[in-house]
């Protein structure tokens, strides 16, 4: 039985579709798993720790920028900028090896 001043949820409506984002809420701990991805990466030749960092950094700082919020924003930043590192300087000195070892 359907009571009539109930209405039904729209599931098409903004606040169902919009990303769930808490105003406030801190997100450090994307920014730290992003860190140390990326510093495990650094460690390991991380070519697909890397990538997953930089990833989870910028959902991160996304994130933290949506909710007002920029309590970790360095250390997603950090994750980044490793990440980035660790992805593209392995394959920078792949590349210079190739090149020095190709006859």
């Amino acid at each position: 039985m359907i009571l009539p001043d109930a209405t039904p949820p729209d599931a098409l409506s903004p606040e169902t579709l919009a990303p769930i984002i808490e105003p406030g809420k801190s997100y450090k701990g994307l920014a730290i798993t992003s860190l140390v991805l990326a510093l495990i990466g650094l460690v390991v030749f991380g070519l697909i720790l890397d990538p997953i960092a930089v990833v989870l950094g910028l959902i991160a700082r996304h994130k933290m920028r949506s909710a007002n919020n920029d309590d970790g924003r360095g250390v997603a930043l950090a994750g980044i900028i490793l990440g980035i590192l660790g992805t593209v300087v392995p394959l920078v000195l792949v590349i210079i090896f190739i090149a020095t070892h190709h006859r």
